[in-house]
């Protein structure tokens, strides 16, 4: 799998590099956000644990999250990424 290989990333740099994104920190941004949802569906939950999940969750939205599976927090993820890419699409046409 290459630059993917899970042993040596977490899942916001294989979210980072699916989405094409140079850093991290471009991954918060609006750009990436319409494809996460397709990103998460290719990744198996149980492969990151609930840490990590939390973590990404909190990274991606802005604020802490608690989650009682990691299928929970990738399900949460996935139904989350459209409408923070709608919301900032919004806002670029409102300014």
């Amino acid at each position: 799998m290459g630059i993917l290989n899970r042993s040596s990333l977490g899942l916001l740099d294989i979210l980072a590099a699916k989405s094409g994104c140079t850093y991290l920190s471009d991954l918060a941004g609006a750009g990436s956000s319409a494809l996460l949802p397709h990103y998460l569906q290719e990744i198996d939950a149980a492969a990151f644990s609930l840490r990590e999940w939390e973590d990404a969750a909190a990274y991606l939205i802005g604020q802490s999250c608690s989650f009682e599976t990691q299928e929970q927090a990738k399900q949460f993820l996935i139904a989350f990424a459209p409408k923070k890419g709608a919301e900032s699409n919004e806002r670029k046409r409102e300014t």
